[in-house]
């Protein structure tokens, strides 16, 4: 059961982080 709880955090935490790099870099392209 908490193997099931890390991987769905790790999951959430590397959506988390390609979100804030693609959003970054759309930022950093617009200006």
């Amino acid at each position: 059961m908490y193997i099931v709880y890390f991987f769905g955090a790790y999951t959430f935490g590397f959506a988390l982080f390609y979100a804030v790099g693609s959003f970054k870099s759309l930022s950093d392209r617009l200006m």
